[in-house]
């Protein structure tokens, strides 16, 4: 009988090789894949497939990807591992699509066993008739530095972000990792690219994927880059904040760390910190022998593995230290962050409360809830347009003239904020 999708393209990563950027693009431009005959499933997962990973790994195996689903014991992995069948089965009934597209860059920092490998493989071939496995390799220290922002948001406190590390630590051995994919589905279902702007199609990830997996078509839409580096004033801060609210608390994701990251990070994006020159070339010659080998069986027409230039690297390594007045400067802007979320969620609730008001006639209520809206959020085109209208029902022409102009302001966009100003200008000329 024959299986669902003739083929299956399956992107392993590694991390931090554009992976969230492409997963992105893969995600806003599923429809376009679709009508070229590739189906990217949400079953596994949205835009990052980690379903596949939890599904893989061995029983005994517990870490953040299936904490966060509820996977902690032998008996939720079998649980976990019939869901993850059933809703696949239930996706593909009525697909046409012939290709499959699956990503996750899990599968290469999480299946670290042979036999983890050959599950992944034997769940996959009940639909899929053959494969291509691509994965992007870049220079183990780039891969290191960057992976020390990943650590940083998820909740770690070390200081060095080169690690002390051996060479067959499966994170950064690539070929082992090669070894272990190709032992299972096969050499020539194995695809390795090079992850630098000079390798990469275009310099661009997403477009070197399209022609590694022998995707066509012009029709594509771009998408911003996602997941970037922190600068060093916000590893550093995380670094020192983390162990006071730590990512997980008994085994569950800590609800009180909440949205620290993302205030952090947003608008401290850029060069994180710099070990020194020797740092990085002692680190990159744990590798440079099972590199080599990575070369000579795929990449036997370039010189060397990886281009490798050092001279932006100091001569004396950086910390990830903060001081007390900048430390005190992230806090305060963090502070009033999140006290501005807060303010535009009590807004919200006004508004809501306002428009429900409204609703039941009660006008007097509904400017009440207005006000307190203009007063938590002046920015509000919709408090402003809404006061407006219930304003002008008790006569204040003048008021209700002032603020639909606001909201035009806000949003010149609203052609309904317009209709309700010549609304009021008509009354104001009948008055007078």
């Amino acid at each position: 009988m024959a299986k669902k999708f003739e083929r299956c393209v399956l992107h392993i990563g590694t991390e931090k090789t554009g992976t969230t950027t492409l997963q992105e693009f893969l995600l806003q431009n599923s429809d376009v894949l679709e009508a070229n005959g590739y189906f990217l499933p949400r079953s596994f997962g949205i835009g990052n497939h980690v379903g596949l990973v939890t599904y893989a790994m061995d029983d005994h195996r517990v870490d953040d990807t299936r904490i966060v689903r509820g996977v902690t014991s032998a008996q939720s992995v079998k649980m976990h591992r019939r869901h993850i069948h059933q809703a696949f089965e239930r996706e593909v009934e009525s697909v046409e699509a012939r290709s499959l597209i699956l990503t996750s860059e899990h599968c290469h920092s999480r299946l670290v066993h042979d036999e983890e490998i050959a599950r992944l493989m034997s769940f996959l071939s009940e639909w899929c008739a053959s494969f291509q496995i691509i994965v992007y390799l870049r220079p183990q220290h780039e891969l290191a530095l960057s992976m020390y922002s990943t650590a940083m948001r998820n909740g770690e406190y070390h200081q060095n972000p080169i690690p002390q590390v051996a060479s067959n630590t499966p994170y950064y051995d690539y070929l082992g990792l090669l070894n272990r994919w190709q032992s299972v589905f096969g050499r020539s279902s194995i695809v390795p690219r090079l992850f630098s702007k000079r390798d990469l199609i275009h310099a661009d990830v997403c477009r070197d994927f399209l022609q590694a997996a022998r995707i066509s078509g012009d029709e594509f839409r771009p998408v911003s880059r996602s997941n970037e580096s922190l600068n060093v004033v916000a590893q550093a801060f995380l670094r020192m904040i983390n162990p006071h609210i730590p990512l997980y608390v008994q085994n569950d994701v800590n609800p009180l760390r909440a949205d620290l990251v993302s205030l952090v990070e947003s608008g401290r994006n850029g060069k994180g910190i710099l070990p020194s020159r020797d740092q990085v070339a002692a680190f990159t010659a744990i590798f440079s022998e099972s590199n080599e080998l990575v070369r000579q069986e795929w990449f036997p027409d370039r010189a060397s593995l990886f281009c490798l230039d050092l001279s932006g690297y100091p001569e004396v390594g950086q910390i990830a230290e903060i001081s007390l007045e900048d430390a005190f400067a992230v806090f305060a802007d963090v502070w009033l962050k999140k006290q501005r979320n807060m303010l535009d969620l009590r807004a919200e609730l006004e508004f809501t409360k306002g428009m429900l008001s409204a609703g039941n006639q009660n006008f007097e209520a509904a400017e009440r809830h207005f006000r307190q809206v203009i007063k938590l959020d002046k920015g509000h085109a919709g408090g402003h347009r809404q006061l407006a209208e219930v304003v002008l029902r008790k006569g204040a022409v003048h008021e209700a003239l002032s603020l639909v102009r606001i909201a035009i302001e806000l949003a010149p966009e609203r052609q309904d904020y317009r209709a309700l100003e010549q609304k009021i200008l008509n009354q104001e000329n009948r008055t007078t």
